[in-house]
C-alpha cells in the first residue's frame, strides 16, 4: 500500500498530493482545509456514499495520509 501511495502522489505532503489521493479513492466532490498550527486536514465530501464506501475512504485516509497529520472526514 505504501509503494500505491508513493505511486500516487511521489512522497509529496503537500495539498496537491492530498487531492491526488482522495481522486484516487473515487471522490470528486470535496473540499479540503489545512490546520497547519493544529495539524489537521479537514474534507469536506459532498459524494453520494454509502456508510460502507464513507468507513473504506476513512480508511484508506488513516493509511495514506502523513501519520502526524489528524484527517476529519464530514459528509454533506
Amino acid at each position: 500500500m505504501l509503494k500505491n501511495t508513493e505511486q500516487t502522489v511521489g512522497l509529496a505532503c503537500t495539498c496537491g498530493a492530498f487531492v491526488k489521493i482522495l481522486e484516487s479513492y473515487g471522490l470528486s466532490d470535496f473540499t479540503m482545509t489545512e490546520n497547519f498550527s493544529e495539524q489537521t486536514v479537514s474534507i469536506t465530501v459532498a459524494d453520494s456514499l454509502s456508510d460502507e464506501g464513507k468507513a473504506w475512504i476513512e480508511e484508506r485516509a488513516e493509511a495514506d495520509f502523513p501519520s502526524h497529520l489528524k484527517v476529519e472526514f464530514t459528509y454533506v
